[in-house]
């Protein structure tokens, strides 16, 4: 199932912004720096999610390992992505009052939200 959009340039936004503005060359020269955050593997979806919640304060973990793979092949490892996504998860899971969010749930939530 994939995410909803034409490609993760799209979802991540940094390629449509170039886009644009390469027409126009005095906003060219006021951007100094690009960056363009790479896609992440299935692992660096991982750490990515795990980091995210350690940050926040979690000790336990709340998404099984067929969630993650499904986030990771929804959003084709896009970080603000996957970010949108499992937050999207997480808050459904809580309002099923549920301890951990599974591929079902992730696929419930791309079904209910992202068509």
């Amino acid at each position: 199932m994939a995410f909803p959009y034409p490609s993760p340039p799209t979802t991540t936004g940094r390629r449509p912004f170039y886009s644009i503005i390469s027409d126009v060359t005095a906003a060219l020269q006021r951007v100094s720096i690009r960056w363009h955050l790479p896609y992440f593997d299935l692992s660096k979806t991982t750490q990515y999610i795990e980091h995210s919640l350690k940050i926040a304060g979690v000790t336990t973990p709340l998404f099984t390992d067929e969630a993650i793979k499904v986030i990771h092949e929804a959003t084709q490892g896009a970080a603000r992505a996957i970010g949108g996504l499992s937050c999207s998860c997480l808050l459904h899971e809580m309002s099923a009052n549920e301890k951990r969010v599974d591929d079902h749930s992730v696929k419930l939530v791309l079904e209910n939200e992202y068509r």
